[in-house]
């Protein structure tokens, strides 16, 4: 509503009718288009911490586990689109639906275990990382 006569006087030059359906529609769509950004933003905040929280619990895992950077960024991206109310209801058993395959590869490369150990390796990652999770909503 803030920028609506502003977006509406923008589209009309001189003493032009500032309000037909056709400009409405527009401006409409440009304060859609700005809302989506807004609320795009305040989720890369919630991403910076879903990534923080991944390295977090790979270091309480182990000290030689690095995720991979796109690993982490791709996890954090759709962490961060969990309500913590999703969170809540799915738990460890959400994580590890989404954790899984890339973890398994990131643990294959860090060969600190045998690949026997990864699911329980797996699990206590999704354990430390849900509780980092909670404690940052």
């Amino acid at each position: 509503m803030l920028l609506e006569p502003f977006l509406l006087d923008a589209l009309k030059s001189g003493r032009q009718t500032p309000n037909d359906r056709t400009s409405g529609e527009k401006v409409g769509h440009l304060c859609r288009q700005v809302f989506e950004e807004l609320k795009d933003m305040s989720g890369s905040d919630r991403r910076s911490g879903c990534a923080a929280a991944l390295r977090h619990a790979a270091q309480q895992l182990s000290a030689a586990l690095q995720l991979p950077t796109e690993t982490v960024e791709s996890l954090s991206s759709v962490l961060g689109q969990l309500t913590p109310e999703e969170l809540a209801a799915g738990g460890t058993e959400l994580l590890l639906q989404l954790l899984t395959p890339p973890l398994q590869e990131a643990f294959h490369d860090c060969g600190e275990w045998p690949a026997e150990e990864d699911e329980a390796k797996i699990q206590q990652f999704a354990a430390v990382l849900l509780r980092e999770l909670q404690s940052k909503s």
